[in-house]
């Protein structure tokens, strides 16, 4: 059949399943006006019968491409060309004519599942991805052989060409060279994503306890610290307009590496992507693999936004002590306030600086002051008006962390003592042999600088409320407002979404996190390390080259019939040469039958049925399906022995003529 032919509908059918099941995985990636045009457009070429005309498909792509560009201002980068592309193979199953038009839609489509990959790297949509291409290979056996075998027959045709790439698959991804980022560079996606922020209002870290997404997981090579150390260190702001911290300084200039004085742990932290440029690491850093900065905040910092799931391995100390001697620009950036903000906190605080003994003594009386002014912690804090500061400390006296924090930092600061709010996360939760740290494990925190101690952690949060430092965020009251994975109730449900959490770390952790550091290790275990990389790749090519070769070649043998039909005749007739009964090149089904009959009588019976049926088909004007499931039976059934039985061999005695 020529590659121009018509379509027929069986293969139109396929085309579409694989075309649903490429757009499937983009949902929630991509709007949902642009996933409803496949349906739409195999729903239209279904009931026409046929492709619209030219006008009616030139109009429909100078509108999908109108729409696109008012909804996302472009048609570059991985959402709104995701968008276009979509829509576009949608439009080409439309006007699809004959089976050319066909086999370029479903590599269009292998091409559409894959692309998910610039937005989302989750397991489950690699489940997704994997079922997409095994549709679409059984789609296009339909497009080069329409009258092929049954639909069974054709996925495990295509189930075994999936698994014989495996092996070719396996070894490009584990010794091919990896590059230290993701590979994906198209355009700049502004798409917003759940984490930190590089600025902090009244009410942001509130409504990340609203989400149980993963920040990160750890791996700790011995036991991890007391919950109420686990400090996550994140953005670090330094300056304040009066309502809103932003991170101010951020440039490394001359500052010391921290000392650790006392306990350690090492870990390998697993970041999901969050689209900005920093790191988490327990407080406080002070090893890091990989191509890692520290800020004047001492929290880590990379060149490249964070969009792939990043494996990097760490050191940190429990105890520490952070620049002893501070430089007077950065002293006077952490004693900087607004003119005018807050005076009830400032008359407050320059009453406590006159009192006290010392800068220790002032960071004690705020504390108590938190503690014993019956300051409540909650997740649904009272409105703080134009003067978040005054308003909380004197009138509202219910916050969340970041309430707290910055209120505790304008205190100190206007003690003249130098301070700094500290973002991050505080908690995580032991699933198996690991931590997860969810999105609503956020948290703020104050650091303030102390002569002969450097910056000191202070965390006005515990002084309002000691169990959310203890327990987490889901022994707060409200809690029940949570999602499900951040409360730490028991259920069927919590226990299963653990359990997929599990699979998820194991994902990033060796499959998405796989990357240089981990693939260099994998060399030096096998003593491959000592080739180089790039000798490594140009091997990696020539044994490319080879395998494609070798595919080559045996495409040039000679192959079967093509025809299921003559498939099975051969089949029969290989059956029969096992036993000694070659047929003649001349020979017929009818005469080989008969010479079946004659010699192996015991055989005869199962032979002439697979003969009476392949006669038919091929002679006779009978129903071909009933007929082809006849014969596919009696060729399946047929099991000849090499040696005949007794009996026939003294029946055959008895039936000889004598001489």
């Amino acid at each position: 059949m020529s590659r121009d032919s018509a379509i027929d509908t069986a293969q139109l059918h396929a085309a579409a399943v694989a075309l649903v099941l490429s757009a499937l995985p983009h949902a929630g990636q991509l709007p949902l006006w642009v996933l409803m045009l496949v349906p739409g457009a195999i729903a239209l070429r279904l009931a026409l019968g046929r492709p619209p005309g030219r006008w009616l498909l030139i109009g429909l792509v100078i509108v999908v491409f109108a729409a696109v560009l008012f909804r996302f201002r472009t048609i570059a980068g991985p959402t709104a060309g995701g968008a276009f592309f979509c829509a576009m193979v949608a439009l080409k199953f439309l006007e699809s004519r004959n089976r050319r038009d066909l086999g370029i839609l479903l590599c269009l489509a292998y091409f559409l599942a894959i692309s998910v990959f610039l937005n989302t790297e989750a397991i489950g949509i690699a489940a997704l991805v994997l079922a997409a291409v095994l549709a679409t290979t059984v789609a296009l056996t339909f497009v080069a052989e329409p009258s092929g075998p049954p639909i069974r027959a054709r996925v495990r045709l295509s189930g075994t060409l999936l698994l014989q790439a495996i092996p070719v698959m396996l070894v490009l991804f584990l010794l091919f060279p990896r590059l230290p980022g993701p590979i994906w560079g198209l355009g700049d996606d502004k798409s917003a994503r759940t984490g930190l922020d590089d600025r902090m209002s009244p009410g942001d870290i509130t409504r990340l306890t609203e989400s149980s997404e993963v920040a990160f997981r750890v791996d700790f090579e011995d036991e991890p610290p007391a919950r109420a150390e686990r400090y996550w260190r994140g953005p670090v702001f330094w300056s304040y307009d009066g309502r809103a911290w932003t991170k101010g300084e951020s440039r490394h200039r001359g500052l010391e590496d921290p000392t650790a004085t006392g306990r350690e742990r090492a870990y390998t932290l697993i970041l999901e992507p969050h689209g900005r440029k920093w790191l988490f690491g327990l407080d406080i850093p002070v090893a890091a693999d990989g191509d890692v900065k520290r800020s004047t905040g001492y929290n880590l910092v990379t060149d490249e936004r964070i969009d792939s799931v990043q494996r990097y391995a760490m050191r940190s100390a429990l105890d520490y002590r952070l620049e002893r001697e501070l430089p007077r620009a950065r002293r006077e950036r952490a004693l900087d306030l607004p003119e005018g903000s807050a005076p009830r906190a400032r008359e407050l605080a320059e009453r406590w600086r006159d009192e006290a003994s010392g800068p220790q003594g002032i960071v004690d009386r705020g504390l108590a002051f938190l503690r014993d002014k019956d300051f409540v912690y909650t997740l649904s804090p009272d409105p703080l008006g134009e003067t978040p500061v005054d308003t909380l400390l004197f009138e509202t006296r219910t916050g969340f962390c970041e309430h707290f924090a910055s209120a505790f930092t304008v205190l100190m600061r206007a003690a003249d003592i130098p301070a700094r709010v500290v973002t991050g996360y505080q908690g995580g939760e032991i699933n198996d042999d690991y931590m997860i740290v969810r999105q609503s494990d956020a948290h703020a925190w104050t650091e303030v600088w102390l002569p002969d101690q450097g910056w000191t952690r202070v965390d006005p949060t515990g002084a309002v409320s000691t169990t959310r430092l203890d327990a987490g965020i889901a022994s707060l009251e409200g809690a029940d407002s949570l999602d499900l994975m951040s409360r730490r109730d028991s259920g069927a449900l919590r226990e299963l979404g653990l359990l997929w959490d599990s699979l998820n770390h194991g994902w990033n952790r060796f499959v998405l996190g796989y990357g240089p550091a981990l693939q260099k290790q994998l060399l030096d275990r096998l003593g491959m390390d000592a080739l180089g990389r790039w000798a490594l790749a140009l091997v990696m090519l020539a044994a490319i080259g080879l395998i494609i070769a070798a595919v080559w070649l045996l495409a040039l043998r000679p192959v079967g019939p093509r025809d299921p039909v003559e498939r099975l005749w051969q089949h029969a007739r290989q059956r029969l040469g096992r036993i000694g009964l070659r047929a003649h090149p001349a020979e017929g089904p009818i005469d080989l039958a008969a010479r079946v009959r004659r010699t192996r009588p015991d055989v005869a019976p199962a032979f002439s049925r697979i003969v009476s049926a392949y006669v038919r088909l091929r002679y006779r004007p009978v129903p071909r399906d009933s007929a082809f499931q006849e014969l596919r039976n009696a060729v399946r059934a047929f099991r000849p022995r090499r040696r005949p039985p007794r009996d026939s061999h003294r029946n055959n005695d008895q039936n000889r003529p004598a001489d």
